[in-house]
C-alpha cells in the first residue's frame, strides 16, 4: 500500500480508481479526488477514526451536506442505509470475537465497532470506529480483481459488506463451540457453571442486536430499490442476504439453546435442593429420636422404675442405637439416604 494522504492523519489508504486499475497517487486526497474524475473513475479514501475536522476537510473537497456529516462522524449506529441528496450513507456493524485467553476484565467476548460508508457517484469514503473490521485485506483483495472493482464504488461496498458477513460467521463458529462445551457439561457430572450460561446468552442477544438489522440494507440493495446501485453488485447484495440470514437463525437457535440449557440447570439445581432437603430431613428424625430420649432422662425424675435396674443404662442406650439403625435403614430403602 501507499502511504496515507498527509493532510489527513486518521487516512488508512487512499487512491484513486479507474476501469477496475488503481492510479499512481497523488499526495493528499483532493489531489486523488481530482485525478479521479479526470480519469472517469473514483476515489476511494478509508479513515479510522477521523476528528470532527478531518471530516471536514473531506466534507468540503466532496461537497458532503450537514446531514451527510452528521451520519458519518455519530457514533454507536445500528446498520442502516440511508440517500441523503446523491449520497447514499451505509452503516455496517463490525465485529470480532475475543477468545477467552485474550479477554481482560475490561473486554467483551464480542467487541463491536462500526463503519460508515459515504458513496457517491464517484467516491467512497469508509469510516470505521472501534477496533473490529480492519479493511487492508478488503481493499487488497478487491484490486486483485479489477472485474469486481470496475463496477465503482458500489463494488466497495459488496465487499465491505462481504467482509462484515463472512466475519460473522466466524464468530458464530466460535459460539458453536462453546454452546457445544456448555452443554456437554451441563449433561455431565461435573457441576455446570450457570453465571458462564447467563454470559454466554448476554453476548448472543448483544451480538444479535449488532448484526439482525443488516438485513434491511442488503435486500434494499440487492431489490434494486437503491438507484445507482450495478447489477452485479445488487446480484452479489442478494447472495449476502442469504448467508447474513443462516447467521442470524443460527444466532437465535444459539439463544434459544441457552434457554433450554438454562432450564435443566434450574430442573437440576431444584432436584438436587430436593435430594438434599430429603437427606436433612432424614437425619433430622434420626436425630429427633436420640434428642427425645436424652431430653427425658436430662430432666432428672426421682420415680423413673427404670432408674434403680441394673440394665436400665444399657437398655437405653440399645433402643436409642435401635431405633437409629432402623430408622437409617428404613430411609436409606426409600431414597432418602
Amino acid at each position: 500500500m501507499n502511504s496515507s494522504p498527509s493532510r489527513l492523519t486518521s487516512a488508512v489508504d487512499c487512491a484513486a480508481y479507474a476501469q477496475g486499475r488503481r492510479l499512481s497517487d497523488a499526495t493528499d486526497f483532493a489531489a486523488n479526488y481530482q485525478q479521479a474524475k479526470h480519469a472517469d473513475g473514483f476515489v476511494w479514501l478509508g479513515l479510522r477514526n477521523p476528528s470532527r475536522s478531518e471530516m471536514n476537510q473531506v466534507a468540503n473537497v466532496l461537497g458532503l451536506s450537514t446531514l451527510v456529516m452528521e451520519q458519518a462522524t455519530a457514533y454507536k449506529q445500528r446498520p442502516k442505509l440511508l440517500r441523503l441528496d446523491s449520497v447514499t450513507c451505509v452503516v455496517l456493524k463490525t465485529a470480532k470475537y475475543v477468545r477467552e485467553g485474550d479477554l481482560t476484565e475490561t473486554s467483551e467476548v464480542v467487541e463491536t465497532g462500526h463503519i460508515v460508508l459515504l458513496i457517491g457517484a464517484d467516491f467512497v469514503v469508509t469510516v470505521r470506529r472501534g477496533e473490529p473490521g480492519p479493511l487492508r485485506d478488503v481493499r487488497t483483495e478487491l484490486e486483485h480483481h479489477p472485474d469486481r472493482l470496475a463496477h465503482g464504488p458500489w463494488a466497495v461496498f459488496a465487499a465491505v459488506a462481504g467482509a462484515m458477513v463472512s466475519t460473522y460467521g466466524d464468530i458464530v463458529d466460535e459460539f458453536e463451540d462453546v454452546v457445544d462445551d456448555v452443554e456437554g457439561q451441563v449433561f455431565s457430572q461435573s457441576r455446570s457453571n450457570v453465571q458462564q450460561i447467563y454470559q454466554l446468552k448476554r453476548e448472543l442477544v448483544e451480538f444479535r442486536r449488532a448484526v439482525s438489522p443488516l438485513t434491511q440494507p442488503l435486500q434494499k440493495v440487492a431489490s434494486g430499490e437503491v438507484s445507482g446501485v450495478p447489477e452485479a453488485v445488487a446480484y452479489l447484495a442478494s447472495d449476502l442476504v442469504e448467508q447474513h440470514h443462516r447467521v442470524t437463525q443460527q444466532v437465535v437457535s444459539f439463544d434459544d439453546l441457552l434457554t433450554s440449557i438454562l432450564q435443566v440447570c434450574w430442573t437440576q439445581t431444584g432436584i438436587q435442593q430436593n435430594d438434599d432437603m430429603r437427606k436433612i430431613s432424614a437425619w433430622a428424625a434420626i436425630a429427633a429420636v436420640q434428642t427425645t430420649i436424652a431430653g427425658i432422662y436430662g430432666m432428672n425424675f426421682e420415680h423413673m422404675p427404670e432408674l434403680g435396674l441394673f440394665w436400665g443404662y444399657p437398655a437405653v442406650l440399645l433402643v436409642m442405637v435401635t431405633s437409629a439403625v432402623v430408622l437409617y435403614r428404613q430411609f436409606r430403602r426409600s431414597g432418602w439416604l
